[in-house]
């Protein structure tokens, strides 16, 4: 049986958003693996600009702990059950991000620190601090991610899931238009998200939890 969502009472189904992520993602793989790691980055980079950084700033914040906590406060007014479990995802991807950053990859150089090395220059939006290490994996984009699988699958309109995924991948880009991460950090992040939400959305919606429904159907709020 497929897991329950709490949106319209239907069963969701996230293939739709999983095909999607599933070839952007190696899409983006693909040009890491063609152009290279750094190579991508000063691409990319060379096209800042104080109007893009205007662009940027915003939607680097939509990767931001305190973004997400607003969305999962929000998320359980509507229906509880689907709170919980965004906080539940939001710990465990940001539990296991900060793991990788801090103890297993704590040496990786951030843009600046890589090629300052190198002594080549690179763009530096204004008003960004930036930082040397603790590169991988992509914090802001691990939190991106795993809040527009959760969103995908409570919310399984097609609409919804391409606007989601959209804003997700432009988290991810703001992080290196900002110098602050390389793209392969995004990628994992974006792997690292996703798979957050999903584990989370098994635990509360397919393992041990019963079938969650929207307060104006049921009268009352599981």
């Amino acid at each position: 049986m497929k897991p329950s969502t709490p949106y319209s009472g239907r069963p969701a189904t996230l293939v739709p958003y999983l095909l999607a992520f599933s070839i952007s993602w190696a899409l983006v793989g693909a040009l890491i693996l063609w152009i290279g790691n750094a190579s991508l980055f000063l691409a990319l980079n060379k096209l800042g600009t104080p109007w893009l950084d205007r662009l940027f700033g915003p939607l680097t914040w939509m990767g931001d702990g305190v973004f997400f906590a607003i969305v999962c406060c929000l998320l359980t007014a509507w229906h509880r059950r689907s709170g919980l479990a965004a906080f539940a995802a939001f710990g465990l991807s940001s539990g296991l991000a900060q793991l990788l950053k801090r103890l297993i990859f704590d040496g990786w150089q951030r843009p600046k620190a890589f090629f300052a090395d190198r002594q080549i220059e690179i763009y530096q939006p204004g008003g960004v601090e930036l930082f040397s290490y603790n590169s991988f994996p992509s914090g802001h984009t691990t939190s991106a991610f795993c809040l527009a699988c959760l969103l995908a699958y409570f919310f399984p309109n097609p609409r919804v899931q391409v606007s989601v995924l959209v804003l997700a991948w432009g988290v991810g880009l703001s992080r290196i238009m900002q110098a602050q991460h390389f793209p392969l950090d995004v990628l994992a992040g974006a792997m690292l998200g996703t798979g957050s939400a999903l584990i989370i959305r098994d635990a509360f919606f397919k393992w041990r939890w019963p079938v969650a429904t929207v307060r104006s159907q049921k009268g009352s709020n599981p």
